[in-house]
């Protein structure tokens, strides 16, 4: 289409990341290798790596697709807003961004942005939570969200379980630490109930630690209890 090359070769100059998403005819068996074969000659042998081949555009993760398909479905719902590129047989269709043309380029870069910044404007919920509303915070959009999760609060750490019920409550202030100091802290919970329940706690705690340094695929695991029994005479 006339503009649409340059178009390509220009919406990347500026930083988007662009793929050229384009599904197969299933009954030809030359129009795959004919699709990567015009993108090569027409775009260049480094956009073909940009090439995402599916029957399923519902799949794809993306901000915006540019397609001029009326309805596209498939097994998801879509992360991305469509962009409809105008086309005889869509252009009954009300309410939709629309493209109608590769040439203006700033136009096209305007109506990408335009429907990457169409979100609905904060709420009032919204800014009171901002502002340590709790009350306003039980009927956010984020609180109803995380209602709907497992709640997996009953696994973790005391000290752990605090932040994350107020993540959980809809609070911008969530569990804190990372995945490993969380884990970490689970071992040492572990280990602390398995010493103080064991027979001989040396013995316990020092096969513990070579058994972890094991699984972690260090050459160092967990020690014969002969040589524990020995290190204690």
């Amino acid at each position: 289409m006339a503009g649409g090359v340059a178009a390509m070769h220009a919406l990347a100059a500026k930083g988007y990341r662009v793929f050229l998403c384009t599904a197969p005819v299933l009954s030809s068996a030359n129009c795959a290798g004919e699709k990567f074969e015009w993108v090569r000659a027409h775009l260049g042998p480094e956009w073909v790596r940009q090439i995402i081949l599916t029957s399923d555009k519902t799949t794809v993760r993306g901000d915006v697709l540019i397609d001029d398909k009326p309805k596209i479905t498939g097994a998801h719902y879509p992360v991305w807003q469509q962009l409809m590129f105008n086309a005889p047989y869509n252009l009954s269709l009300d309410g939709r961004a629309r493209l109608a043309t590769w040439e203006d380029v700033d136009g096209v870069v305007a109506a990408i942005d335009g429907l990457m910044c169409s979100g609905p404007l904060p709420s009032v919920g919204a800014a009171a939570e901002t502002n340590g509303d709790d009350g306003a915070s039980d009927t956010s959009m984020m609180a109803k969200a995380v209602a709907a999760l497992p709640d997996f609060s009953h696994l973790l750490p005391p000290d752990y379980r605090k932040d994350y019920a107020a993540w959980r409550a809809g609070r911008e202030k969530g569990a804190k630490g990372e995945l490993a100091e969380a884990i970490t802290r689970m071992e040492d919970m572990q280990d602390s109930v398995l010493n103080n329940t064991s027979d001989e706690f040396t013995e316990v705690h020092v096969f513990r630690q070579g058994y972890a340094s094991w699984r972690r695929g260090r050459s160092g695991g967990a020690k014969a209890t002969k040589s524990l029994q020995v290190s204690q005479l």
